[in-house]
């Protein structure tokens, strides 16, 4: 692959990544792995273990072509990530995995019955991704597993947990401009 942000985020079991780079590790539940193609990777995931493996892959169109490529794992216990979510990925230096993009990128658990609010600034959406349990947001919309919803023109979301749920909330610039055109 080339030129393309590829996020990886395994909620249960183990997935095997390799690349050309020569990273080969295990990326267990709670991890996610963030892969710069840039200028051009070799790179394959699988499960090479008996437990079922859970995860959901996300692709991102870069900033700009032709970054080196790079490859990084982030890890947040089941404590860490149990009532809040925690910031996995950002452009900037905030202790989150670099992304050539921007786009904040956040994953937790709720607890049955738990509330977390979520302050969307000016010309930024959210997209937010059900992996297990279900949500119901602002008091009106509900999400189960699976589910996903894309808001936009919300000064403050609220997330209630109706069952426990692990969900990923993606944040992004809504003026994006494709920098290039993919051929």
């Amino acid at each position: 692959h080339e030129d393309m942000e590829i996020l990886t985020y395994v909620s249960s079991g183990v997935l095997t990544h390799g690349d050309n780079m020569g990273n080969k590790e295990g990326i267990k539940a709670g991890q996610m792995q963030r892969l710069t193609a840039g200028t051009g990777i070799v790179h394959s995931e699988m499960n090479e273990h008996d437990e079922v493996e859970h995860n959901i892959q996300i692709w991102i169109l870069p900033d700009q072509k032709g970054h080196t490529p790079s490859y990084q794992v982030k890890c947040f216990s089941k404590k860490q990530r149990t009532g809040t979510l925690q910031k996995y990925v950002g452009p900037d230096d905030t202790g989150a995995m670099h992304i050539n993009q921007d786009a904040h990128i956040f994953a937790g658990i709720l607890p049955k019955g738990a509330d977390y609010q979520y302050s969307l600034k000016s010309g930024r959406g959210v997209w937010l991704q059900i992996v297990h349990g279900s949500v119901t947001i602002n008091d009106n919309i509900t999400l189960n597993k699976g589910d996903g919803a894309g808001i936009t023109d919300l000064e403050e979301l609220d997330i209630q947990a109706t069952d426990e749920a692990e969900l990923i909330l993606f944040d992004v610039a809504m003026d994006f401009q494709t920098p290039y055109r993919l051929n």
